[in-house]
C-alpha cells in the first residue's frame, strides 16, 4: 500500500471534496461496457450498499468478476475501487455540513480532527507490512488490553473473517499466556493496547515474540510492549484511530 491511500481516506472525512460520481457514471452508462453497465446500474441501484460493499460483494451482487469492478473504478474516473467507494460515500451523505445541527457539526469537527491527526501518525509502510503479514501468517491471534480495547479486537476479527482470514480472539489475560505458549514461527499475534497493558498481556507478548510470532501492536508502542521487532501503529484516538487502522489495514489486505 503506498502513501496515496491514505490521502485518499481523507477524501472521506471532508480534507477534499470529491467529483459528482453519481452524476458521471449516469452521464457515462452508455459508453461502458456490457459488465461494466451491469455493474453501474447495480451502483444506481443501491449507492449505500456499494459505498461500504467489498469488491467481492460488488462482483456478485452486479454479476460480475472483481477483475470487472476494478475496471469499472478505473473506467468511472477513480483511482482504484477504493477511491469509488469513498466517492460514493460521500455522494450518498443525506445531509452537508452546512445542513447539520450544530452540536452535530461540533461532533464531526472533532472527528475529522482526530483522524487528521491519526493519518499523520501513521506510516503507510507500517500499515503495509503489517497487512503483507497478517495475510500471510498461517494463524491469526487477537489479543486485547482492556475491556475498552475489546470490540475493536472483536471488530477486527469479523473483518478479518469476512475476508477470509479465521483469527482468534482472546480476552481473558489468564488464556493470553496459555495461547502464546502455542504460538511459533508464521503466527501472527495483533495486540490492542490503547489503554495500558496488564502483566499478563506483557508476558504473553514477550514468550510469542521469543517463540517466533510476528507481533503487531496497535496503540502504545513504547514502554513494556516496545521492541524493535514489533510492527507499530500507534493511536491519538483509541475509537476512532483504532477504526481507522482497521480500515486500512483490511483494505491493504483486499488489495493483494
Amino acid at each position: 500500500m503506498s502513501s496515496d491511500i491514505l490521502a485518499r481516506f481523507s477524501h472521506s472525512i471532508g480534507r477534499e471534496s470529491s467529483d459528482d460520481i453519481l452524476g458521471q457514471i449516469r452521464q457515462r452508462l452508455h459508453d461502458f461496457s456490457q459488465q461494466e453497465s451491469r455493474v453501474a446500474q447495480m451502483i444506481l441501484d443501491d449507492v449505500s450498499f456499494a459505498a461500504s460493499a467489498t469488491i467481492d460483494q460488488l462482483a456478485t451482487a452486479a454479476g460480475v468478476s472483481p477483475a470487472t469492478i476494478t475496471r469499472f473504478a478505473r473506467a468511472a474516473g477513480c483511482d482504484d475501487i477504493r477511491d469509488l467507494r469513498m466517492k460514493l460515500a460521500q455522494a450518498s451523505a443525506p445531509l452537508s455540513a452546512g445542513d447539520m445541527p450544530g452540536p452535530w457539526r461540533e461532533t464531526l469537527n472533532h472527528i475529522q480532527q482526530s483522524l487528521n491527526t491519526q493519518l499523520c501518525e501513521l506510516s503507510p509502510a507500517a500499515i503495509e507490512q503489517a497487512a503483507s503479514v497478517i495475510q500471510q501468517a498461517k494463524g491469526l491471534h487477537i489479543f486485547s488490553a482492556s475491556t475498552a480495547d475489546a470490540p475493536f479486537a472483536n471488530l477486527l476479527q469479523y473483518r478479518l473473517l469476512t475476508q477470509g482470514y479465521p483469527a482468534n480472539v482472546c480476552l481473558d489475560p489468564a488464556l493470553m499466556g496459555i495461547t502464546a505458549s502455542m504460538l511459533g514461527a508464521g503466527q501472527v499475534l495483533v495486540v490492542f493496547a490503547a489503554s495500558s497493558p496488564g502483566s499478563a498481556l506483557i508476558a504473553a507478548v514477550h514468550q510469542a515474540r521469543w517463540a517466533g510470532a510476528e507481533i503487531v501492536i496497535i496503540g502504545h508502542s513504547q514502554g513494556a510492549l516496545a521492541h524493535e521487532q514489533n510492527i507499530s501503529l500507534p493511536l491519538n484516538d483509541p475509537r476512532y484511530g483504532s477504526l481507522l487502522v482497521i480500515d486500512l489495514l483490511c483494505d491493504g489486505m483486499d488489495k493483494k
